[in-house]
């Protein structure tokens, strides 16, 4: 025994506290505490306490006795205040109590009913054993529960409600499933493989779903996946341990650790970030115990197929085991393997790209899972088509028998060749003065070495037309990479002209030059030559049969014609046609198809089908790391399109975190701004504008600033980003400078910008108008701009103008703009709108509440502020103007209603942020204060 050891007949009494036992107990050798804890524990819940605290000691990053005493007696339950069970009969909310379906060490789970208006509803209530007192937590709880609730999805338990008590005890009420544990429904019914495989499958897409919407489960096990009688699968208690998380200040990590050790991830026991990954690991422990039978144990690396054992491990299938381990060899070893990786970058990374997998294991397609190797794939496609490809061999024979016809092949090969090394001597030449030897002060910059190559393709006499095509492509496409725009343009034309002349309207080299033609003119914004010039390559290649790169760089232009004249059907289709030719060229898991995925979710971002294309980004994303750095530009535009992506999904979080992580690799690229990071600084203005970031002001100048830099001459990308800047001034009260900032935007984008563009800048000059008090002159600049953004992308913005619009028909009925039901139309809009409560549409459903009071109506205005409110959440500031001017006008239609209680909690809450900030004396909250000054029911604001 260590001389730190307590004499053995010193014996603690069974009153002894649980404090003293434990910090006895953590001075021994890890050897040494079993006999300890024989002699000094006598109570089992006693004991059971202090080995659990011990457990947690040995899973914790630092010294147990570095934290207090009571933060580690939290995180391993406090058994000695542990209230009982509560009895049959007992009311817990609505609810009346039935009997105990189940007990674990968070919960006792009851049968329980309630009944409304004659109808009975029983439900699963589930009786956390941790009780909730401070105010923070209720509320986090709270703020849970309602994201629970609105979590549908056919194999997910539907959270139905919850609540705490009177005690502090939080309760919630899941739908009642009738089932069995998944690896007993297997057992029972001795499934066989491809119906095991198939019912996990139906797993994934449950815990895939419930990823979508940020929940991450933790605890996957058996009993959390039942199987009905009817073979449905049910997942119970998602979100439960989110449920129980103390920690708001980071929604990775959680004191309370909720999971059960054979399933946990590495991370849960480290203490590391829990993220879709640690479902992941969950999913492969369950996915192994479901091939084999066993349940894998911590610390166990074996395959599925190595843990089959003859006459023990297959005895619930109908296939013999060593047929089992003949089937789990190879694919399914590992996609387990690659979901229980110890490193959560090695899983998969999320549970819809794992039920991929083994979708294409069960299709007979090659699995991501397994290492790239070309043999691998030709034995998975002959397996998929055996005769298939033994009539291709006979085929072959045949051909090899008739070699003799394609001799003449030879002649073109040898012209190929002449070619390819006129253009290796031309670019050679190009770096002739570094080849001498030049002072390093003297060696030629890059731009400076393509200029000068440029120069010599012009000048030369001796290069042959194919050859000079050739060469003045690739100069094209260098400009491209240096991002300037007209020199490409300008020899993307010049290669036209040679090709069509010299070489003939249907040679390869000409159609290629007909692409470059139409991609030089949308880099440089002119949509107009863009879409002709397009067009006639699409028709000039469906007219010779080409596909291949050509046809795949024309869809994707066309497709950013159409997206920005506002057609997102015509994008969607564009998209479609060129990820077909990337996967038909390059293969389903190439570079080029997951660049094809990504653009594929851009269109669905435009046609309003944000769900759907976030998650093909994150697919996208995840592919593109497959095949290079995060630090990759095309990386970089992927998930910043997947922040754009989420903000119009409402999820403003989330987005600012993609975007600034987005930004952080353009900002290291240097050089001249690319399109995509012009872009991307315009998409991090508006979700900094719209959180009420303290950095949105500075965000938006150098937004204008890097469109600046990116035009050749001031044209349509400043346009775009002095609209946004408008908004930051509008925001920020000084309504002048932002009159004369849209001024300069309207005039940028009148030359060359598609009418969609100019819309957005007439629809923020009708918002200062009408925030300035000209509401005829603003229903006149709505109208416009709703006119000329019709129902494209993006759709909020339609919503906004069309409420503006109704508020300012509303105060000028006469203005001829103010023509129909204006303000049933923007509330058939945008009731009908699956994201209208994304805080970008604030301002909209102020303006709707102003006419609901105006007409007498303000119960619907308070309903409508408050839900535009509630889901603008904490991911907006409370000094954000629109988020104080939504505030302000709550108070004014609960005073209309006499509830001068709720008036004043909402003004006591809306004052301390504005104060000393200047942020109440905006105009844009001018008309809220007036309306309550005039309201004297409840008094007036102190300012």
């Amino acid at each position: 025994m260590s001389e730190s050891s307590p004499p053995a007949t010193d014996r603690f009494p069974d009153t002894t506290p649980l404090r003293e036992l434990f910090e006895a107990a953590l001075a021994l050798a890890p050897e040494e505490r079993v006999a300890y804890l024989d002699a000094r524990c006598h109570q089992p819940a006693q004991r059971a306490a202090v080995e659990r605290m011990l457990a947690a000691d040995v899973t914790e990053d630092a010294q147990v006795l570095d934290r207090p005493f009571n933060d580690l007696l939290e995180r391993v339950g406090d058994i000695e205040t542990e209230t009982p069970a509560p009895a049959a009969g007992t009311r817990i909310g609505p609810f009346t109590l039935l009997d105990q379906l189940g007990e674990g060490g968070s919960s006792i789970v009851y049968r329980a009913e309630r009944e409304h208006s004659g109808v009975y509803q029983q439900v699963a209530l589930k009786l956390l054993r941790r009780g909730l007192y401070a105010e923070h937590e209720r509320r986090h709880f709270r703020d849970e529960r309602r994201a629970l609730a609105q979590l549908r999805h056919p194999g997910i338990a539907h959270l139905i409600e919850g609540g705490v008590t009177e005690t502090g005890v939080p309760y919630i009420a899941l739908e009642l499933i009738d089932g069995t544990p998944i690896t007993e429904h297997v057992r029972d019914r001795s499934l066989d493989l491809r119906r095991r495989l198939e019912l996990f499958v139906a797993v994934c897409r449950a815990v895939d779903a419930a990823h979508r919407a940020f929940i991450v489960h933790r605890d996957l096990k058996p009993s959390n996946v039942l199987v009905t009688r009817d073979g449905a699968v049910k997942l119970l208690d998602f979100g439960i341990a989110t449920l129980l998380d103390r920690n708001d200040t980071d929604p990775t990590h959680t004191l309370h650790r909720a999971m059960t050790p054979a399933y946990a991830a590495p991370e849960q026991f480290s203490g590391g970030q829990v993220t879709t990954a640690t479902d992941v690991y969950a999913l492969g422990i369950l996915l192994c115990e479901l091939l084999t039978g066993r349940r894998r144990e911590h610390g166990d690396t074996r395959t599925p197929s190595s843990r089959v054992t003859v006459g023990t491990s297959a005895e619930s299938m109908p296939e013999s085991a060593r047929t089992v381990r003949r089937q789990l060899r190879g694919d399914l070893d590992n996609i387990v393997l690659k979901a229980t990786a110890t490193e959560p970058e090695r899983r998969y990374s999320y549970a819809g790209e794992f039920a991929d997998d083994v979708e294409r294991y069960l299709a007979g397609l090659p699995v991501n899972a397994h290492p790239p190797s070309r043999r691998y794939r030709v034995r998975k496609f002959i397996a998929r088509h055996r005769v298939g490809v033994a009539s291709t061999a006979l085929f072959l024979l045949a051909l090899f028998a008739a070699l003799g016809v394609a001799l003449w092949q030879a002649g073109v090969a040898r012209r190929e060749a002449a070619r390819a090394n006129t253009v290796r001597d031309f670019i050679e030449g190009m770096f002739e003065p570094i080849r001498e030897g030049v002072a390093k002060g003297q060696q030629p910059s890059l731009t400076e070495l393509v200029d000068k190559g440029a120069e010599r393709v012009t000048s030369a006499t001796t290069i042959g037309a194919a050859e000079r095509v050739d060469l003045l492509l690739m100069f094209s496409r260098l400009y491209d990479f240096l991002n300037e725009r007209e020199r490409m343009q300008e020899l993307a034309d010049r290669a036209g002209t040679v090709a069509d002349s010299a070489l003939g309207s249907d040679d390869p080299r000409a159609l290629d030059a007909a692409v470059a033609r139409g991609t030089a003119a949308l880099r440089r914004s002119d949509y107009v030559a863009a879409q002709n010039l397009l067009g006639d390559a699409e028709a000039r290649l469906r007219s010779a049969h080409v596909r291949g790169d050509a046809w795949i760089r024309v869809q994707d232009g066309l497709a950013a014609v159409s997206n920005d004249r506002g057609d997102p059907v015509a994008t969607l289709a564009h998209e479609r046609a060129a990820l077909d030719a990337r996967i038909a060229a390059y293969g389903v898991d190439s570079e080029e198809a997951a660049g094809g995925a990504s653009n594929l979710a851009f269109a669905l971002d435009g046609a309003g089908e944000f769900a759907e294309a976030v998650d093909a980004y994150r697919q996208a994303y995840a592919e593109g790391i497959k095949h290079g750095s995060a630090q990759f530009a095309r990386n970089a535009v992927r998930l910043a399109s997947l922040g754009a992506s989420e903000m119009m999904m409402g999820n403003l979080g989330e987005a600012r975190v993609h975007l600034r992580s987005a930004l952080a690799v353009f900002d290291q690229l240097g050089g001249k701004p690319s399109a995509g990071h012009v872009q991307l600084i315009q998409q991090h203005c508006l979700v900094e504008l719209v959180t009420g970031s303290s950095i949105a002001t500075a965000t938006c100048t150098h937004a204008v600033d890097l469109a600046r830099g990116a035009d050749e001459t001031p044209g349509a990308t400043t346009g775009r980003a002095l609209r946004l800047q408008a908004l930051s001034l509008m925001q920020s009260g000084d309504l002048d400078a932002a009159h004369k900032t849209l001024a300069a935007s309207r005039i940028l984008l009148a030359e060359k910008a598609p009418p969609t563009w100019q819309g957005r800048t007439d629809i923020a000059l009708g918002e200062v108008l009408l925030i300035e008090g000209h509401a005829s002159e603003a229903a006149t600049e709505l109208a416009i701009g709703v006119h000329r953004l019709g129902a494209g992308y993006p759709a909020y913005l339609h919503n906004h103008g069309l409420a503006l619009l109704a508020l300012a028909c509303r105060s000028a009925p006469g203005t001829p703009a103010c023509k129909g039901d204006t303000t049933g139309d923007a509330l058939r809009s945008i009731d009908h709108d699956a994201y209208r409560w994304n805080p970008l549409l604030l301002s909209a459903h102020v303006a709707l509440a102003r006419i609901d009071l105006a007409d007498g109506r303000a119960d619907l205005a308070a309903a409508r502020l408050q839900s535009a409110i509630d889901h603008a959440g904490v991911a907006v500031d409370p000094a954000q103007p629109y988020l104080l001017n939504a505030r302000l006008w709550q108070a004014v239609a609960e005073t209309r209603l006499h509830r001068c209680d709720g008036a004043r909690h909402i003004l006591s809450a809306v004052w301390p942020p504005a104060s000393g900030s200047g942020v109440d004396r905006n105009p844009l909250l001018a008309d809220a204060l007036a309306a309550l000054r005039e309201a004297p029911t409840c008094g007036t604001p102190d300012r």
